[in-house]
């Protein structure tokens, strides 16, 4: 049987090379869907390990707006306590706060003239305080990234991250302070001290904003970190009443949460004026983009699949009708049925290891391509979806920017898996589309296809 199937699919050169390229089209088609499939989970896993498992107390903007400019006015009490709730491995505290800058400026906007950027607010700096700069949205979500020196973290004094390019543009290298005294321009500033703080330049950071600023103030080059007892001197805030825009609570994995966010909700808290919400639902575009890229994957797969089957059962249903009288031979010399569809099969699976082999060079050629095409396809659609329902007031900060991130890229690899996958779907395929093309072979009697040689 397997040497008639060899012979039979040799002699006919034509037919065989038409079935090998059915069979490395889909085979490629497979094997790409296989390996974007397995990238994209990968490329989810490690965002979701960047962003971390936990969760964050903010405005419940529904019945708090929080302070006059709309920030967030979380009280200490209510941070310090979810920070000591049993499950919580560590925290993420977060103070927004404004200051003149006494020995730098802003980097200008792109293109703007003197007129749109009055000179006025040139040393206004808008600055975020933080107790670990590692554990920003930011710089876990790939927006930022650290280049010299280092984060800030618990205990720092008077300490502050700056943006390589503000650096140059001032001529400020680590080392160096940055002198920033209380802004005339802050109403939320009602206890002004008046007193400078000069805060030490500990790390530089790069980054560019992923949508395109309007207002120098959204300028990832503008963007300044400070340690938290710098806005607290700022601020002259007392011990314990300061306010946080908000602040972030890690646990040791994403099953933990739901439990410890329960213990949380039962301390003492106002948790009408404030909420707690799960890290990663803040990243809309990245939970949309996931959903979309997996559908698109499965579209690709299911479509591969079925398009194989069809096809091939089309094409081997062809093949069958013209070998009647060779089949009628067969069965007259005492050959089966099931026999003579043992050969069709072997036919198509020699055929089938041929192409499907062939398309894992096929597969490594074009997977990167297709993925790199899905991703920007998604991401684009994604964010798209997220500006028109915000009508079109989506903005380019680095708020904005970690709500509207999206799977970036995807690392495509053909591994051992994909290939086994490629094999174990397309035997059963091939299997599949044989069936279907001798079934009425099959049905029929030996006396009737006799009846049928031409």
């Amino acid at each position: 049987m397997v040497k008639r199937a060899w012979l039979y699919i040799t002699r006919k050169r034509i037919k065989t090379l038409v079935l090998l390229l059915v069979l490395f089209v889909m085979g490629t088609s497979l094997i790409s869907a296989l390996a974007i499939q397995k990238a994209a989970a990968v490329s989810e896993e490690r965002m979701l390990e960047r962003i971390g498992s936990g969760f964050s107390i903010s405005n419940n903007l529904q019945y708090n707006m929080g302070t006059s400019r709309g920030e967030g006015n979380v009280p200490a009490q209510a941070v310090d306590a979810l920070c000591e709730v049993e499950g919580v491995t560590k925290c993420l505290k977060r103070m927004n706060g404004i200051a003149e800058m006494e020995n730098a400026k802003l980097v200008p906007l792109s293109g703007a003239t003197g007129s749109a950027e009055p000179k006025e607010y040139e040393r206004v700096l808008a600055f975020t305080g933080e107790n670990d700069s590692s554990l920003d949205k930011s710089f876990t979500g790939g927006i930022l990234k650290l280049k010299e020196g280092r984060h800030l973290q618990d205990g720092d004094r008077n300490k502050v991250l700056v943006h390589e390019t503000f650096a140059k543009k001032n001529g400020l290298h680590i080392g160096d302070a940055l002198t920033l005294s209380p802004s005339a321009y802050d109403q939320e500033n009602r206890n002004q001290s008046g007193q400078a703080v000069k805060a030490q330049i500990v790390g530089l950071f790069s980054g560019t904003n992923p949508i395109t600023p309007t207002m120098r103030e959204e300028m990832c080059e503008n963007t300044v970190f400070s340690d938290l007892d710098t806005v607290k001197q700022l601020y002259a805030y007392d011990e314990g009443e300061e306010i946080y825009q908000d602040a972030t609570f890690y646990t040791k994995s994403v099953s933990a949460t739901p439990e410890v966010m329960n213990k949380a909700k039962k301390l003492d808290v106002d948790w009408k004026s404030y909420e707690l919400t799960q890290n990663g639902s803040d990243y809309v575009a990245l939970g949309e983009s996931v959903e979309t890229l997996g559908r698109m994957i499965r579209l690709m797969l299911g479509g591969s699949i079925i398009v194989g089957v069809v096809v091939l059962s089309f094409f081997l249903f062809m093949w069958v009708q013209g070998r009647k009288k060779e089949m009628g031979i067969l069965i007259s010399v005492g050959i089966s049925k099931g026999k003579i569809a043992g050969q069709l099969l072997c036919e198509a699976l020699i055929i089938g290891v041929c192409g499907l082999g062939l398309s894992y060079f096929g597969g490594r050629a074009i997977a990167k391509s297709v993925g790199a095409y899905f991703v920007n396809r998604v991401s684009e659609e994604s964010v798209n979806n997220l500006n028109n329902g915000l009508s079109g007031m989506l903005g380019a900060d680095l708020e904005s920017a970690a709500t509207a991130q999206t799977i970036d890229h995807l690392d495509v690899m053909i591994g051992n898996e994909e290939v086994i996958a490629l094999f174990a779907i397309g035997m059963l395929v091939i299997m599949a589309a044989v069936f279907v093309s001798v079934l009425p072979i099959l049905k029929k009697k030996p006396k009737e296809i006799l009846t049928q040689m031409s």
